[in-house]
This record gives C-alpha cells, structure tokens and sequence, in this order.
C-alpha cells in the first residue's frame, strides 16, 4: 500500500490529439508504506487532467506475461467503476442477440409456418451465428483478468 502524487495525465488513445480519449497516460511519484519511493507511468480511466498534483492510493500488484515471467507494478486502489456495466450489457444485450433470430420473423402467417416446417429439418445456422456474435461482443466488452491477479500469466484466461 501506498500513496501516489499525480505529476501528469495526457489523453491517450489515437483520437486523442481530436479531443476524443477515454484514458489517460499518467505520471506519478510513488511512495510505499514500508518508506520506499519511486516513480511509474500507468495509462488508466480513473485519473484525467483534473487530477494533477492529487494524492491517490496505490497498491502493489503482481503480474506477468504469458511466458510465465512475473513482475510487481503500482496500481490505483479503487474498483473498476465499468465492471458492473460490462456485467449487465454482456447479460442484457447478449440473451436478446442469442434469439434474436427465432423471434424476429418478417412475412405472413403462412410463410412463417413453411419456414418453421423447413426449419425442423435443417440446422439452425442463424442461432450459430448468433451466439458467435454474443461471444465476439463479449469478449470485447468483457472481463478480462487483470495482471494483478496472482498466479495468472498476463491477461488470464484471454491469452
């Protein structure tokens, strides 16, 4: 545990120099409880440029990469304020994508009965495909492990 000093943050991200960023590349002075200091760059959602020169609270998390080799980095000590949200859109939006295709249906009573009739003996491409999505947006929106995690090379379970 620790405290940091925010030196800088600059809008990160290839919009940035449009104004358009969702992250910053910050600069801090560390110093750790046990009397160490220091200094680390960290890019992350939680500070802007608001926040230069204020105090924040940082913790000592080890991570590492996917070869297993592991390293200590400085992390702020707050929750991941998007978490909840990736949660309920990975929910809500994934089971309505998941079938969408069985009840989105266009045309008459008449041609939606001969498709059910035809659909009972083929494969139903369209929930695959589906469910792909689902997973694709899932995984993109998703949780991913973070490094701090002991025992769990780089990015967890997506490397």
């Amino acid at each position: 545990m620790g405290t940091a000093v925010v030196r800088s943050c600059d809008p990160g991200g290839p919009l940035s120099p449009l104004g358009v960023s969702w992250y910053h590349d910050c600069d801090l002075s560390l110093r750790w409880s046990d009397g160490e200091s220091g200094e680390a760059s960290l890019t992350t959602t939680e500070l802007g440029g608001d926040d230069m020169g204020s105090t924040v609270g940082v913790v000592e998390r080890a991570g590492g990469d996917k070869w297993g080799r592991g390293q200590a980095y400085p992390a702020l000590d707050t929750p991941n304020r998007y978490g909840p949200l990736a949660a309920v859109l990975f929910v809500a939006f994934g089971v309505v994508w998941l079938f969408f295709p069985h009840w989105y249906r266009l045309g008459t009573p008449a041609e939606r009965a001969e498709r059910r009739a035809r659909a009972r003996f083929k494969a139903r491409p369209a929930l695959v495909v589906a469910g792909g999505y689902w997973l694709l947006i899932a995984g993109g929106a998703g949780w991913p492990v973070s490094p701090p995690q002991p025992g769990l090379p780089g990015w967890g379970p997506l490397t």
